[in-house]
């Protein structure tokens, strides 16, 4: 019996891996404050790079998930 995908998959959406990666430098600057808050994201947002991004849309094991949902096989 064939799977189809869920309605949404983490696995295969290459800004998953960059909301992860923004998400651990925010949260290391524990903001307690509405302005804190603001200025973890401008200072946080800087430790993505467009490197960062290509190499998650490149990534081993989202480019191998990519070929067996085509197939329509299970994940």
């Amino acid at each position: 019996m064939q799977q189809l995908l869920p309605s949404y998959s983490p696995a295969l959406n290459p800004i998953e891996y960059t909301f992860s990666k923004w998400k651990l430098a925010f949260r290391a600057l524990h903001p307690d404050s509405e302005q804190a808050v603001d200025d973890a994201i401008r200072s946080t947002a800087p430790s993505i790079t467009p490197a960062h991004c290509q190499q998650w849309f490149v990534h081993d094991h989202t480019q191998s998930l990519y070929g067996k949902c085509l197939a329509m096989e299970d994940l």
